[in-house]
C-alpha cells in the first residue's frame, strides 16, 4: 500500500482529522540530521500546554512512519524536567511500547504527541519529579570523563574498600574495580578484560552507599559538581555509622594514598535499585587524611560512569535466579543432554557446578554437544594431539562464558567415585543423572536410596528420533520417587521403561562405520528440550517450589519415527491428563 504521508505537508494531513492538540505547524528546512538524531525532516508545532500556547518541535527519521516520531524543546520551554535530555531530545516511550501502523501515519504523530504533553505536563507539575533518580545514571553519562569497570554488591550498605586497579598505554587507559570477597578475581579480570592485575597499579577506593530517602538531582546538561557539592553529599547523605567506618578505612596503616583516590557513590532509587556515579581525585599528599575529609592543594573532581559486572547485577538484569547463588549442583554424564544441562545451570545463577564423567569428546559428538569442535582436542606434555575429556572441556568453556561459576571437574565414573568413598553426596543440594543408559542409572538409583540423607536426584533421558524427552525427580522432599520403578516386565517378557514413548522390543541404534560408531538417534534440538525441562524444574525444587517427584516428559512429533518402521507406545497416544 503506498503512503500517503508528506512531513513537509503536515498542515493539510492534520486538517484530515478531528484533533485539537496541534494549533499550528511551522516547516522547518535545512535539517542537519546529525544534529537532530537522524531526523530529515523538522517542524514546529504549537500546542496547548495547561492552557497556554507552547511550542514543540517534532521530527522525522527517512523511514517514517516505520519509525516513531521525536520530539525536541529546543526552546527550552518547559524548563528542567525529566526524561528531556541536553539536546532537547524528549524520552517519552520505549519503541515497542506503542505499535507502528503504517497505514496511518498522522495517527501515530498524534498518538505519541499525546504522550509527550502528558509526560511535559507531570514534569511541570513535579507529578513524576522522581524520575530524575530513576533515570540518575543515564543523565549521569552526559558528564562523565571516563567509566570505572565495577563489581559492586549494591545491597551491602556498608561502607568499605573495593579493589581497584588501572591498566595504563599510550593509547588505553582502564580502570576495573570488583569486591574483594570475589574468588578467582585474576582468572576473572584476564577473562573479562584481558589484564593481569598483578602488572597493574593498584589504587584505593571507597564505596559509600548514600542513606535511603536521599534525593539528588542528577547533574543538568553541562554542569559538573564541584567540591563543596561532592563534600556535601558525603557529609548530609551518610550515616553516622558510616562515617565512622570510612574514618577506620583511611586511618588504616599502610592504606594511605598520596597519588589518586577512588570514590563510588550509591544512591538508593525508589525502584528499590541503586545508582551508582564515581570520583576520581587527587590525594592529600598527607598519610592518613583523604581529600574529602581535607580538601587537596589542587582540587581536580573527574566524574566517572560505572559499567557494571557483579554478578548479582547480571543475574537479575537478565532474569538469572539470585536465589540458587549458593547452591551446589552436581551432574552426572555430560553427553549431550548433561552438557546443555550444565551450561544451563551457570547462566541460571548456580553457583557451584560439578560435572562428573570419564568420557572423552569426539569430533562426532559435536553437532549434538554444548561444546563445538574447538574443545576435542589438545596437545599434552609431549605435544601430542589427544582428545580432551568432557567433564575438562566443559569446565573450561564455563568458566570462559562464565567466570563466576565455580566448576569442579571429576574426570571419573559414577561407580568409581562411589567406590573410593571420595565424594560426600549430601554436600550436594542437587544430583543429575545424565548418561542415558538406563543399566547404569539403576544402579545409581539403587545406591541413592541406600544412603541414609540423599540429595534431591533428577534422571534425564532422551527419546530417539525427536518422538520426546523425560525428566524424572526422586528423593526430594519425603524422599520419594524411584527411577528402577519404571522398569517393569511388559506382557511378562522384555523388561521396557514404562515412561517410553516407543513402543517395547524395537532396536534404535544405528552404525555409520561398524560397532564401534553405534549411537542412538536425536538431535542437539531433543537434548536442549530435554535440558530446558531439567533445568526449569531443577530450579523450582531447589527453591522450594516443587515438593513432590513428578515424572516429567515433552513429547515430540512421530512422523519421522513412523516413517523409518517404527511404532509409539500406549502412553505416547495417551492425552496429556494421563
Amino acid at each position: 500500500m503506498k503512503l500517503t504521508f508528506n512531513p513537509y505537508n503536515l498542515k493539510s494531513e492534520l486538517e484530515l482529522h478531528e484533533q485539537s492538540m496541534i494549533k499550528e505547524v511551522v516547516k522547518i528546512t535545512n535539517v542537519n540530521s546529525d544534529v537532530y538524531r537522524g531526523c530529515k525532516y523538522l517542524a514546529e508545532l504549537v500546542i496547548i500546554m495547561n492552557g497556554e500556547p507552547a511550542t514543540i518541535f517534532v521530527g522525522f527519521k527517512d523511514n517514517y512512519p516505520g519509525s516513531l516520531p521525536l520530539f525536541f524543546d529546543l526552546n527550552d520551554s518547559f524548563g528542567r524536567i525529566p526524561h528531556k535530555e541536553k539536546d532537547g531530545f524528549i524520552c517519552f516511550t520505549r519503541s515497542e511500547a506503542i505499535v507502528i501502523d503504517k497505514r496511518y501515519p498522522v495517527s501515530l504523530l498524534l498518538n505519541c504527541l499525546e504522550n509527550v504533553i502528558e509526560l511535559i505536563a507531570k514534569g511541570i507539575s513535579g507529578e513524576n519529579h522522581e524520575d530524575f533518580q530513576l533515570e540518575f545514571e543515564a543523565y549521569w553519562c552526559h558528564i562523565v570523563k571516563g567509566k570505572i569497570y565495577g563489581a559492586i554488591d549494591t545491597d551491602n550498605y556498608n561502607v568499605r574498600e573495593i579493589n581497584l586497579w588501572c591498566e595504563t598505554s599510550e593509547s588505553n587507559f582502564t580502570i576495573v574495580a570488583s569486591e574483594k570477597n570475589i574468588k578467582n578475581t585474576e582468572v576473572i579480570m584476564n577473562t573479562l578484560f584481558h589484564i593481569d592485575i598483578y602488572q597493574e597499579e593498584k589504587f584505593r577506593c571507597i564505596y559509600i552507599p548514600l542513606k535511603h530517602g536521599t534525593s539528588i538531582l542528577p547533574p543538568a546538561a553541562e554542569e559538573e559538581w564541584d567540591y563543596s557539592f561532592v563534600k556535601n553529599i558525603f557529609s548530609k547523605h551518610i550515616t553516622k555509622k558510616s562515617k565512622q567506618k570510612f574514618q577506620r578505612i583511611i586511618r588504616r596503616k599502610g592504606n594511605s594514598t598520596k597519588k589518586l583516590e577512588f570514590i563510588i557513590f550509591g544512591l538508593p532509587i525508589s525502584n528499590e535499585n541503586t545508582a551508582l556515579f564515581a570520583y576520581v581525585m587527587p590525594g592529600t599528599g598527607i598519610d592518613y587524611l583523604h581529600p574529602l575529609v581535607q580538601k587537596p592543594k589542587n582540587v581536580n573532581l573527574i566524574p566517572l560512569m560505572v559499567e557494571r559486572w557483579h554478578p548479582n547485577y547480571l543475574l537479575n538484569r537478565t532474569g538469572g535466579n539470585t536465589e540458587v547463588a549458593d547452591k551446589h549442583v552436581a551432574i552426572v554424564g555430560v553427553g549431550s543432554v548433561g552438557s546443555e544441562i550444565a551450561t544451563r545451570f551457570a547462566k541460571s545463577g548456580v553457583q557451584h557446578i560439578t560435572v562428573i564423567d570419564n568420557d572423552i569428546l569426539e569430533m562426532d559428538n559435536v553437532y549434538r554437544h554444548a561444546l563445538g569442535n574447538d574443545s576435542v582436542y589438545a596437545r599434552n606434555e609431549d605435544n601430542q594431539l589427544i582428545n580432551v575429556p568432557k567433564v575438562l572441556a566443559l569446565e573450561k568453556e564455563i568458566r570462559r562464558k562464565y567466570p563466576f561459576i565455580q566448576v569442579t571437574s571429576l574426570p571419573k565414573s559414577f561407580v568409581e567415585l562411589w567406590e573410593e568413598g571420595s565424594i560426600n553426596w549430601k554436600d550436594y543440594d542437587l544430583l543429575v543423572i545424565a548418561i542415558g543408559l538406563a543399566n547404569q542409572e539403576m544402579d545409581i538409583n539403587e545406591k541413592m536410596h541406600s544412603m541414609k540423607q540423599p540429595p534431591p536426584t533428577i534422571y534425564a533421558w532422551n527419546e530417539p528420533l525427536g518422538i520426546g524427552g523425560h525428566s524424572l525427580i526422586t528423593l526430594n522432599n519425603e524422599k520419594k520417587g524411584c527411577y528402577q520403578c519404571l522398569f517393569k516386565p511388559m506382557e511378562g517378557k522384555t523388561i521396557h521403561n514404562r515412561s517410553s514413548f516407543t513402543k517395547p522390543n524395537q532396536d534404535f541404534s544405528k552404525d555409520l562405520t561398524g560397532c564401534g560408531s553405534i549411537y542412538v538417534p536425536y538431535s542437539f534440538l531433543d537434548s536442549e528440550k530435554t535440558a530446558m525441562l531439567v533445568v526449569e524444574n531443577s530450579l523450582k525444587l531447589l527453591t522450594g517450589k516443587l515438593q513432590d517427584n513428578p515424572l516429567l516428559s515433552w513429547k515430540g512429533d512421530d512422523s519421522q519415527l513412523k516413517s523409518e518402521g517404527f511404532a509409539t507406545s500406549h502412553r505416547y497416544s495417551s492425552n496429556k491428563d494421563k
